[in-house]
């Protein structure tokens, strides 16, 4: 049994530091290591000795849970990443407290991170005398939520998950859901010791938190009843084709009592909203036919047709003419400075001549180190010479950031959908859109940024990768809309010069794990990978 100070405890300290870091600051990251008690008492000494008022703010504290199919090292190894990368950079120390907890009710892991990061920058003396304002920013706060998300996504693919997560609202994602309120450990406990029972909907409730809790989730209850096809929404944003048990999670996370929820559920099985795709048993191991049939929504099927119906469109519509003796001129010049790599491949400059031409949508599918970024540095040449602004769109933080290193101004789609649904949106008809990994963009946000384009009448230029991390939400937008426009592949890998690695990578990008082996095998690869610790196995799973 898991007591309540057990499952409390801090399991795991860290102090994780900026790389300029001064050499005590080093010192004193090895002592938590070491002595906790001692490192982190000496750590809260030298931040409070720089406060000269009581109620002076120390550090700023973030809470992020870490996924409970996790185990405790790899829950770990996300937190740590995400945190230097994305405050770390910044400059900022950050002492990160890991939670290992189980959930008294269900016995599941609730895993979770406080990290506690500085309100001043590290100096050689200690701290610095000034605190930097730039950190305690509003945005601040929901940019990190955003990387999370990215990092977290990223790993659950890592280790062989298909969950994805979404840093956006209820609201903003269309689910008509009211968010629950948290309701603490504390808070149950209080609860049961003047009578009253938390896991029943109906009984009364005396704490503020208890009570808040309880009119949420009776109102989420209303709503389900009033509209049973919310449930059906809330699964299709996350899988264009589910099966019913998905349906079954759903319900069964709203609704408790047991006479309701076969009530709604007969209501969604003869619900208009629900579409047979194929039907489908199978026997499992103790004989029994199990259902194993394929739906969908109507709306979902609606959203893919009018996306690739509105992506047709745009593709024929004639925008941003470049004259062709400049594209040449560039991949000329490009030829010269990759010169020692044997120039630009067959497949970039058909790419060139492709995302060029006067149409307002192309797009261009390459394997990772196909050489799409190189690509992408020479088109920027080619319409920069002729007078058009070029800018960067990505689904997540992280691949913006990589955009903008190759000199493109960019941001995330979220961010540029919202200004533009604001009337904010401040893109002339001369400017150039370039969406990059678009495999990872949703069938209903693709339509947006597409109505978008519509509407600026810009030229966009879509890019993405068939191995790169699924959508959040559901539908393959990429391939819908690929698969009907013209677009231009890049099928030669630039990236690694030896036959065996250009192999490895085609399979990887083609999803063939299994036959991705022979040639690591036949480089003995694979055990150096496990001597490493690398665990091979989980990630082709």
């Amino acid at each position: 049994m898991v007591t309540r100070k057990k499952m409390h405890e801090v399991q795991h300290v860290e102090l994780l530091l900026p790389q300029d870091a001064p050499e005590w600051a080093k010192e004193l990251k090895n002592l938590i290591a070491v002595d906790r008690q001692k490192g982190v008492q000496k750590f809260s000494d030298i931040v409070e000795e720089h406060e000269k008022r009581k109620d002076a703010q120390v550090y700023r504290e973030y809470e992020f849970a870490l996924p409970r199919e996790f185990t405790d090292e790899q829950c770990i190894k996300l937190a740590n990443e995400f945190i230097q990368d994305q405050m770390c950079g910044q400059g900022m120390a950050v002492l990160a407290n890991f939670h290992l907890d189980h959930d008294e009710d269900t016995g599941e892991r609730k895993p979770h991170c406080h990290a506690l990061m500085l309100t001043r920058r590290l100096t050689e003396k200690g701290l610095h005398s000034k605190k930097e304002t730039d950190w305690n920013r509003r945005s601040l706060g929901a940019e990190l939520r955003e990387q999370f998300v990215a990092y977290t996504n990223f790993h659950l693919k890592m280790h062989g998950f298909d969950k994805r997560l979404d840093h956006r609202s209820y609201a903003e994602r269309g689910i008509e859901i009211e968010p629950q309120p948290k309701r603490g450990t504390n808070i149950k406990d209080m609860e049961f010791r003047v009578g009253n029972n938390p896991k029943d909907l109906f009984s009364a409730a005396s704490s503020e938190k208890a009570i808040a809790f309880r009119e949420t989730k009776l109102r989420n209850v209303c709503r389900i009843i009033r509209k049973p096809e919310i449930v059906l929404d809330i699964v299709s944003k996350h899988h264009s084709t589910f099966m019913w048990g998905d349906v079954e999670k759903v319900l069964n996370r709203y609704i408790g009592d047991c006479d309701l929820y076969q009530q709604l559920e007969q209501k969604l099985k003869s619900s208009k909203e629900l579409v047979l795709l194929r039907y489908e048993s199978v026997k499992n191991k103790d004989g029994f036919l199990e259902d194993h049939s394929i739906f969908t929504t109507r709306t979902m099927l609606e959203s893919e047709m009018n996306l690739v119906n509105l992506a047709e469109r745009l593709s024929k519509e004639k925008s941003h003419k470049v004259y062709r003796h400049k594209v040449n001129a560039v991949i000329t010049q490009y030829d010269q400075k990759l010169s020692k790599y044997g120039g630009l491949s067959p497949d970039q400059k058909k790419a060139l001549h492709h995302i060029t031409a006067p149409d307002q949508l192309s797009c261009i599918v390459g394997y990772a180190g196909a050489g799409k970024t190189t690509a992408l540095e020479a088109a920027k040449e080619i319409w920069e010479s002729e007078g058009y602004k070029i800018y960067g769109l990505a689904p997540t933080g992280r691949a913006a950031q990589n955009l903008a290193q190759s000199g493109i101004s960019s941001q995330t789609l979220h961010k540029f959908l919202k200004s533009h649904k604001e009337g904010r949106c401040q893109y002339k008809p001369n400017s150039v859109l370039l969406l990059d990994e678009a495999g990872m963009v949703d069938t209903l946000r693709f339509d947006e940024f597409l109505q978008a384009v519509d509407d600026l009448k810009v030229k966009a230029v879509i890019v993405g990768d068939g191995a790169q991390l699924q959508p959040v939400e559901a539908g393959p937008a990429f391939r819908l809309v690929t698969e009907k426009i013209r677009g231009t592949h890049l099928e030669k890998v630039v990236r690694q010069q030896e036959e065996w690695q250009q192999e490895a990578t085609k399979l990887f990008g083609a999803l063939g794990q299994q036959k991705l082996l022979k040639p690591i095998i036949k480089r003995d690869v694979c055990s150096l990978l496990m001597k490493k610790g690398f665990k091979l196995l989980s990630c082709l799973r």
